[in-house]
């Protein structure tokens, strides 16, 4: 995962039966209530829509022939560095949003 200013970059493992709708749902819902719960003045100052903390849009691909794991996971990897922008916050501070075992 990489957090930027703006959008987050994610590289997520899920069997076939876990439609990629629901995926990218189940992490947003999280995240917002956790984002809502840890950081509310944060929140408050930048969201630009009540309730609303992730835009509704999405991108999601798979890997396959020609785009490996290991592929998609350098090009998440090497977006730091391309933008060389860091959020506020630390990425610890931004892992800690997801506890994983809310997803099973």
């Amino acid at each position: 995962m990489e957090v930027m200013p703006d959008h987050v970059h994610m590289l997520v493992e899920a069997p076939p039966t876990y439609a990629p709708t629901r995926i990218v749902q189940t992490l947003k819902s999280i995240s917002a209530r956790r984002m809502r719960q840890e950081f509310p003045d944060v929140i408050k100052r930048y969201i630009w829509k009540e309730h609303v903390v992730w835009a509704v849009g999405y991108y999601v691909g798979s890997v396959g022939s020609g785009v490996t794991t290991d592929l998609v996971r350098e090009y998440i990897e090497n977006q730091k560095s391309k933008n060389n922008e860091r959020p506020q916050e630390s990425i610890c501070a931004q892992m800690r949003l997801f506890d994983y075992s809310e997803l099973s």
